[in-house]
């Protein structure tokens, strides 16, 4: 079962990846983990690649991180499986990420006149469309990305793509703002890659970056925020730590009960002391929530013969985790999303099916395995399609069922 056990101690240390320090301890561990998290064509999704997650943390900074990286499945999953990944366009242009770093880019940008005109760098840019948002503030706009969608003819000619991983690529001048947006968690090394950022990027030039927010993910308990590609996980503290050690400092940044960082970092900059807490401080009642919530959610899938899961992301995997094989067929998954209809969660083969009327009838709850941003959207559809049924929601304080009409 996913992410059951949390061990702490007993091992060897590691060198944290973030900090430098020497304190790393393993964790959490995560048993047989699907390497793609995403639906996928039945014969693919049932022959998905499993495989443990053992994730060390860092005393010193709170740091998160895979100490041995699997480089043949990580391989795997990019070359042959990303092809099934559901959105067309980087995660970072979904709203609920893509305004927060938007405000804190366009307030730096419109405040720093000497950037004007200026070149900017987007590592991991996917595709040269992504880069449009840069060109009102006068960048000529350079992205690299292995990506297949990279090799796309860009729109504009203030953008050039450069196909290939970054630490492959030679830049021929010096950048004024290098981007990097949902590709640090990713980089299995990563003292070559800001060694690198630092060696391309001017002296007093800016980095601006945006990676999920570990502290969101453990403060509210999620049961489940983890997946193979992922090789870091980073907090405010270990995020500073990290760019700090390659004379990188933070002139802004918002973070805050946020599923993402977003942060700016200027080389050569000023130090700065950045006080945040520390995450180990928070494991044991995260241990203790995810038990909990394991326990409720096995009782709600005991007592009922019919589940809809509405919403096919990591809190799906979690709920499917904990249900037996013999009652897997009683659990009905849908989502909004057309380009899912049809396929199949992988390891588990549960088919991907369009909200209706129909699904939700004669369904006694309905689980949101999805992001609480969408829950209102969500629970005003359950609404108009005037099928009794009861909601369960899965949060920071656990698991909480609610009959449809007193939501």
């Amino acid at each position: 079962m996913i992410g059951r056990n949390i061990h702490r101690n007993g091992m060897e240390t590691e060198r944290c990846p973030s900090c430098g320090s020497s304190e790393g301890n393993p964790v959490l561990h995560y048993r047989d983990v699907p390497a793609f998290l995403f639906p996928m064509p039945r014969k693919a999704a049932q022959e998905v690649i499993r495989s443990d997650i053992d994730l060390f943390g860092c005393a010193t900074c709170g740091h998160l991180f895979q100490q041995k990286v699997d480089q043949a499945l990580l391989s795997t999953i990019y070359v042959h499986y990303y092809q099934y990944y559901p959105l067309d366009d980087h995660e970072a242009l979904l709203p609920h990420y893509r305004e927060p770093f938007q405000i804190l880019f366009g307030l730096i940008a419109k405040t720093s006149p000497r950037l004007l005109g200026g070149r900017l760098l987007e590592i991991g840019c996917s595709k040269s469309e992504n880069m449009t948002c840069f060109l009102p503030y006068g960048f000529t706009c350079t992205g690299v990305d292995p990506s297949p969608m990279a090799q796309e003819e860009p729109l504009n000619r203030e953008i050039r793509i450069l196909h290939g991983f970054y630490e492959s690529i030679s830049l021929p001048e010096k950048m004024d703002v290098i981007v990097s947006r949902f590709s640090l968690e990713h980089v299995a090394d990563l003292d070559l890659h800001l060694g690198k950022i630092s060696s391309d990027l001017k002296d007093g030039g800016l980095v601006f970056l945006q990676v999920p927010n570990v502290s969101y993910y453990l403060l509210n308990r999620q049961p489940f925020f983890i997946a193979h590609e992922h090789v870091h996980y980073f907090s405010l503290k270990s995020l500073c730590a990290l760019f700090q050690r390659f004379g990188m400092f933070p002139i802004a940044f918002y973070e805050e009960n946020q599923p993402s960082i977003v942060a700016c970092f200027r080389k050569d900059g000023p130090k700065v002391s950045i006080e945040c807490m520390n995450l180990f401080e928070y494991l044991p009642a995260y241990q203790a929530a995810s038990l909990a919530k394991n326990r409720e959610i096995r009782a709600i899938l005991a007592t009922e013969n019919r589940l809809v899961l509405y919403g096919s992301g990591l809190l799906a995997f979690w709920v499917l985790g904990e249900t037996s094989p013999e009652e897997l067929h009683k659990i009905i998954l849908v989502d909004d999303h057309p380009k899912l209809w049809g396929r199949f969660v992988p390891s588990y083969g549960v088919e991907v099916k369009p909200p209706s009327v129909e699904t939700f009838f004669g369904t006694p709850k309905v689980i949101l395995s999805l992001n609480p941003f969408y829950h209102d959207e969500v629970i005003r559809r359950l609404l108009a399609f005037k099928v009794p049924c009861g909601v369960v929601t899965i949060d920071r304080d656990g698991v909480r069922q609610w009959d449809i009409d007193q939501v």
